[in-house]
């Protein structure tokens, strides 16, 4: 990517300027559709920005698959690379596609990777073998009526005419740990605030499977809770993989050891007390945590600090007539000598 006020020079660097751009740009708008849609704001408004939304998802998954096709061997520049990421889960936690999937689908085989995780620990489940009957048939799948019920509310807050895939939370989760890894390598180890939003995502993740999926069985647990630190062989292990991994073995292992004693913390708490059904015990859950409340703080809260943390791309910046580290009368000049007319950017 070239340098601020440099010329582009190739093809590429001209198609990272504009990657760049749309990323945000993308991110940007499913923001704000967001916020406006819980806001006072009139339905209109709320069309415009759902409208603006789906525009912005089409864009960046038709230039991105042009962008991998014409440069098929040219990684990303680490801060686009970065904008990819947090694009990528702000569409999948807000719209829940993947937008650089032709069909908006997850390519993530979470349940075959995960219990490689847990096979390598030397566990067959997050959940200790005196509670799994907690989680079989007839406790689960739960009942129509909780199930009808919990799709009824999640269909509610959604956007009927809107672009919306088919993503769940556990899939949705991984994209949120392949954006922490970007974050921990680029500012700093996993916080313990970071710890806590996670394991609030994995159970949430694990709500949704139960109480909307109908999920049986304990191998929703296992793909919502089994992440953390994680011995790596040689077998087939992703990029993606390893540097999770990593992220985890944080601090000399400590970010792994706080990690683990907040998930065992909160397995326990899933667990029912004696005389309650699991079914009856994550409805009270759910109420006790509801998804809008942590929908709220994670884009109020954790989405605003990561776009925050990359300045607008240098494109969105020109187009507000400045540029991060010139002069005003610098980037005038190159306006005017690109043949952008003064009456466009004052």
């Amino acid at each position: 990517m070239p340098s601020a006020m440099e010329a582009p020079s190739n093809r590429l660097q001209v198609d990272e300027l504009i990657l760049d751009y749309i990323l945000w740009y993308c991110s940007s708008q499913i923001l704000a559709e967001s916020r406006l849609r819980n806001s006072p704001a009139d339905k209109q408004q709320c069309d415009d920005a759902s409208r603006n939304g789906d525009m912005a998802i089409r864009l960046v998954n038709s230039f991105y698959a042009t962008f991998k096709r014409l440069h098929p061997h040219s990684p990303l520049p680490e801060p686009i690379a970065l904008r990819l990421r947090i694009c990528r889960f702000t569409c999948a936690f807000l719209r829940r596609v993947d937008i650089t999937s032709p069909s908006f689908a997850s390519s993530f085989n979470s349940p075959a990777r995960i219990n490689a995780w847990l096979r390598r620990r030397g566990q067959t489940s997050v959940i200790p073998n005196e509670y799994i009957h907690f989680f079989s048939s007839p406790s689960t799948p739960f009942s129509l009526t909780t199930l009808q019920r919990s799709q009824e509310t999640m269909l509610a807050s959604i956007n009927e005419n809107t672009l919306r895939g088919e993503l769940n939370l556990r899939e949705v989760l991984w994209e949120f740990m392949l954006l922490a890894t970007h974050m921990s390598a680029r500012f700093a180890e996993a916080s313990e605030l970071w710890m806590e939003t996670t394991i609030q995502f994995m159970e949430q993740a694990a709500l949704e499977a139960y109480r909307v999926y109908g999920s049986r069985g304990v191998d929703a647990m296992n793909e919502a809770f089994g992440y953390g630190v994680t011995a790596m062989t040689d077998d087939d292990e992703s990029i993606e993989e390893i540097v999770v991994n990593e992220m985890f073995a944080g601090d000399s292992g400590a970010v792994g050891i706080d990690f683990e004693n907040l998930k065992n913390e909160a397995l326990r708490e899933i667990i029912p007390p004696s005389g309650i059904s699991l079914e009856d015990h994550f409805e009270k859950l759910a109420r006790e945590s509801p998804w809008k409340v942590f929908e709220d703080r994670m884009v109020n809260g954790y989405l605003h600090a990561v776009n925050k943390s990359q300045p607008p791309p240098a494109l969105a910046q020109l187009e507000q007539g400045r540029l991060e580290g010139f002069e005003a009368s610098e980037i005038r000049t190159v306006l005017r000598n690109a043949g952008v007319s003064e009456e466009v950017w004052r």
